[in-house]
């Protein structure tokens, strides 16, 4: 089956994988020219990394865990102690 997702944000893109691994061919479409959504920063004119949405990841998201490391960015993720 062809399916065409709209958005390349967290829940578009988990889509996206769990689609593709049951088989089904996937299109993305995003009208931004990066993916991730509100999961994502930009930098201002003085080199300030501001963040464009809420980035807070509790312990117990395990499904978003499993995620990341099944699609291979679990290393991105820096967990505050």
């Amino acid at each position: 089956m062809r399916v065409a997702i709209a958005g390349a944000g967290l829940a578009g893109m988990a889509a996206a994988v769990e689609l593709a691994d049951a088989g089904h061919e996937i299109e993305i479409f995003e009208a931004r020219p990066f993916v991730g959504g509100k999961v994502g920063s930009w930098v201002d004119p003085e080199g300030n990394h501001v963040e464009m949405g809420l980035h807070v990841f509790f312990g117990c998201y395990y499904q978003l865990f499993d995620l990341m490391k099944k699609v291979g960015a679990a290393d991105n993720l820096r967990l505050k102690e």
